[in-house]
């Protein structure tokens, strides 16, 4: 597979162990709007949890940054992972430091670290049922299992003619974040997809090392997009013929006898 791009990927060293230039992938980064087919944006947003932004607030006014956790969807070659990502905005830093989580015991040793800092050994959340029989549960043991991947939006790749994107497109503007922690699903900022982001930069390697996504990659291109590169055949007819070893001038018909 050849990748025509303006950035490095983490999987981009595996075209050393060969190209294949009738693979292209055009790998463009750029932000659409989710298309109006099939109910797409209100079926994400039921895979996102209806655009779920927590914010917690530090425990001290010695400790200078919020932590805010945001849920995302990544769609790689047909299929729909459910992430988290974690925005610690210093007080007096404009952009957040950002980590991307992919599975539950992940996001628990992260949040295990910074326990302390926003009172969350004091968070207790409780179970939905018989208000007489009222249980309890400390933030470890409420964080639920990250959801195994879908397969249930595979036409969207075909109508972006895209192997990867990212939902929604607003994490990566804090201000947005800030806003969507403020009014929850009520008002939400607009949700838009990021087609062909840099997986790099997201983590996505703890669920795809670099081979695998490589080859996942090329083989959805070909399988599924059909995203192969034509070969023109720029010989005039004359050597057309001549390759087949037909007269000149009898071409494809019999000689006289």
């Amino acid at each position: 597979m050849k990748i025509i791009s303006k950035y490095k990927d983490y999987y981009d060293g595996v075209q050393s162990l060969g190209l294949d230039n009738s693979t292209i992938y055009k790998r463009q980064t750029h932000v659409i709007e989710v298309p109006k087919l099939n109910d797409t944006e209100n079926k994400l947003d039921e895979l996102l949890g209806y655009g779920k932004v927590i914010k917690l607030r530090p425990s001290s006014k010695n400790i200078t940054r919020d932590l805010y956790l945001v849920d995302f969807l990544i769609g790689f070659c047909g299929k729909i992972y459910t992430c988290k990502c974690a925005l610690e905005n210093l007080h007096t830093a404009k952009n957040p430091e950002l980590s991307f989580f992919y599975s539950k015991d992940d996001l628990r040793r992260f949040l295990k670290s910074r326990e302390k800092e926003y009172s969350m050994d004091e968070l207790k959340y409780e179970l939905i049922g018989n208000w007489k029989k009222r249980k309890e549960l400390y933030w470890e043991d409420a964080l639920m299992e990250f959801n195994s991947p879908q397969e249930k939006l595979s036409y969207l790749f075909h109508e972006i003619g895209q192997p990867i994107f990212l939902y929604p497109s607003y994490i990566f503007d804090f201000d947005l974040v800030e806003i969507s922690s403020w009014t929850g699903s009520v008002r939400r900022p607009i949700e838009d997809l990021i087609v062909n982001p840099n997986l790099k930069n997201i983590g996505f390697h703890k669920v795809k090392d670099a081979f695998q996504c490589y080859q996942e990659i090329e083989q959805y291109l070909n399988g599924v997009l059909g995203n192969t590169e034509s070969t023109i055949d720029e010989r005039t007819d004359v050597d057309k013929i001549k390759s087949h070893g037909f007269d000149l001038k009898y071409g494809f018909r019999k000689r006289k006898k």
